[in-house]
């Protein structure tokens, strides 16, 4: 009966509970996800609720259980002004698509990275993995490459990225001291495509120049709705639709993540 399989299944709850008191904040935190799971499994959602708030309670002692692993690399001077000057060479319209097609991530070749690397360290690739916020909370699991690539080719683009940031910067700020008016020609080139909005120019212009002040919190919030609005303009020019149905009947936008999942989109930029 539905109540004696609930009465059971809490009763094992409250036993990895109690013996999780004695346990580490790390081993805690990965009784209670498998326990959140198994009460969602059975429509237990209050109890599942409970779950979800030790979980938060948890999570910083775990955070602090956490051994960071750090790494030091030194490029070079020459090698990097040699790098710097390969990407900035030729009129600004060149450079801004070389610096484009350099940077803007390819799933391709981060499926042959990951392969690459699982070759020299295949241990490490057998091992789940999870992504913690920084309070130490868990926000999404990566399992094995074999079972999880989707996963792994995510986290490794982002790895990716953030390291190519640091080149990325040199770039720009290379491009800033060869043209004095970079911020105002990078504007200028963006709305030559009919999907950025005139109305709109003025707020990408100041996004950028707080971009390229280092003020990224500050860009980032300017940039994010802007390129949201773009990829909606393209999506429609495509033929798709940019609206979502609402529980009230209505309709909303479309959001990053649901615009980048459009096939039509997927389409136009590729995988």
């Amino acid at each position: 009966r539905g109540e004696d399989v609930k009465r059971v299944i809490v009763a094992v709850g409250d036993a990895f509970i109690q013996a999780s008191s004695k346990a580490s904040a790390l081993q805690t935190s990965a009784w209670l996800q498998r326990l959140h799971a198994t009460y969602k499994e059975f429509g237990l959602s209050d109890e599942a609720e409970k779950i979800s708030i030790k979980l938060r309670e948890v999570g910083e002692k775990a955070k602090s259980e956490l051994k960071p692993i750090s790494h030091t690399m030194e490029v070079p001077k020459e090698k990097m002004e040699k790098y710097i000057a390969a990407l900035t060479k030729g009129d600004l319209d060149d450079v801004l698509m070389r610096i484009a097609a350099h940077y803007i991530p390819k799933k391709s070749a981060v499926e042959k990275q990951l392969k690459e690397l699982a070759g020299e360290a295949p241990i490490a690739f057998l091992i789940p993995m999870e992504l913690q916020d920084n309070m130490g909370r868990p926000l999404a699991k990566v399992g094995s490459l074999e079972e999880d690539l989707e996963g792994h080719t995510v986290k490794q683009m982002s790895q990716n990225m953030a390291i190519e940031s640091i080149f990325l910067r040199q770039v720009l700020e290379s491009l800033v001291k060869k043209y004095p008016t970079f911020e105002n020609l990078c504007v200028d080139y963006l709305f030559r495509s009919p999907i950025f909005e005139e109305d709109r120019k003025s707020i990408i212009g100041w996004g950028v120049k707080e971009y390229l002040n280092g003020n990224h919190m500050t860009a980032v919030h300017l940039l994010i709705p802007q390129i949201e609005n773009a990829l909606r303009v393209l999506l429609e020019k495509a033929g798709g639709s940019v609206l979502k149905p609402t529980r009230g009947g209505g309709f909303n936008f479309k959001a990053l993540n649901d615009l980048l999942d459009d096939p039509l989109l997927v389409q136009v930029f590729g995988e």
